[in-house]
């Protein structure tokens, strides 16, 4: 009997499936708290750090903290499109009988993650955390670790207005993605080959952008907040050019492809950049000796704003007295998140 024609085999798949699901979203997460605790403690056993006289090491320091924050992103990304060109490859020519294409891009996804944290195990060393007392349970211990680390960030007035403003400007350019890839796919009926190459596109761009933005920052000694307020305000121009595809007869608003294109070249060059300097900036903020917590903190405030987005959509699809509005009104939400 196929899966298929029992509910319950089908139930019981689901159900592990989606156990996996959170416990490898739940580890992913993790590793992103780590790998990100990791920069500030680099950067202070940077030579030039040490080397640099005291009246300049706080400018040396956020030189090198915003150069190794945006390699780290470049590298990301310039992994992202390998991945993503080996996933394309595997998809046209493996046999899509069974979702077997879909299978082997999971395996390749696994080796890879594999790979490179085997690569990390060997090379790179050892930050000893602290021990677990005696008589402390584990689970309670992260909890309290969050709730004193909150209290801490709270003590600290620039660390809570950063964390704040990044609790809402994250989930807010992380929605006007999502808008624009839904629009793109159920209202310009984009192919998933056309997709595909909007992402690469991204990906490729981001590469691009986190090394302009560098070199724009160092060329004019733009200070860091003002490079993130640089990005935000382009995704304030796509907020506001989707817009326009809510007055009647408009010829542009993204509604057709090049417009697509367009959307995801903005979005590529500015997407690295805002996470590599919100990061940066995160790293000047933090209290020394608790990078792990502290990051920990910003991973819980820029993955628990992720109702935001979907709930000023929801206001807008689902209103009270209608059960149910066309995707135009996804244009409307962008509305709120360009507020935002």
């Amino acid at each position: 009997m196929t899966l298929c024609s029992c509910p319950s085999a089908a139930a019981r798949t689901s159900l592990f499936i989606y156990s996996l699901n959170c416990l490898f979203s739940l580890l992913r997460s993790l590793s992103v708290v780590f790998y990100n605790s990791y920069l500030p403690i680099l950067v202070n056993q940077h030579p030039e750090i040490a080397a640099a006289p005291s009246n300049l090491r706080s400018v040396i320091y956020h030189e090198i903290s915003n150069y190794m924050s945006t390699m780290g992103y470049i590298f990301g990304y310039v992994g992202s499109v390998l991945v993503s060109l080996v996933a394309i490859a595997l998809s046209i020519f493996i046999s899509k009988e069974d979702d077997l294409n879909v299978r082997a891009i999971l395996c390749f996804g696994g080796f890879w993650w594999a790979a490179f944290s085997i690569y990390s195990f060997l090379y790179l060393k050892e930050h000893p955390g602290k021990q677990l007392q005696r008589g402390e349970w584990l689970m309670a211990k992260g909890w309290i670790s969050t709730a004193t680390t909150l209290k801490q960030a709270a003590a600290c007035p620039q660390t809570f207005k950063f964390l704040v403003a990044y609790f809402f400007y994250s989930d807010s350019y992380s929605t006007i993605v999502t808008v624009g890839v839904l629009l793109m796919k159920d209202v310009m009926c984009m192919k998933p080959l056309q997709l595909g190459i909007i992402l690469l596109e991204v990906f490729l761009l981001a590469v691009l952008g986190n090394a302009m933005a560098l070199r724009i920052q160092r060329r004019f000694k733009i200070q860091t907040k003002f490079m993130i307020f640089g990005c935000l305000s382009g995704y304030m121009f796509l907020s506001a050019f989707s817009l326009l595809g809510l007055i009647r007869n408009s010829p542009v608003g993204l509604k057709s492809i090049p417009e697509a294109y367009l959307f995801a070249a903005v979005h590529g060059l500015i997407i690295g950049a805002v996470q590599s300097y919100s990061r940066t900036i995160f790293c000047d903020l933090l209290i020394p000796g608790k990078e792990a917590e502290f990051f920990a903190l910003y991973e819980i405030t820029d993955k628990g704003s992720s109702w935001l987005g979907s709930f000023s959509l929801l206001f807008y699809l689902f209103p009270p007295q209608v059960f149910f509005r066309t995707l135009r009104n996804c244009r409307r939400g962008l509305l709120t998140r360009m507020w935002v």
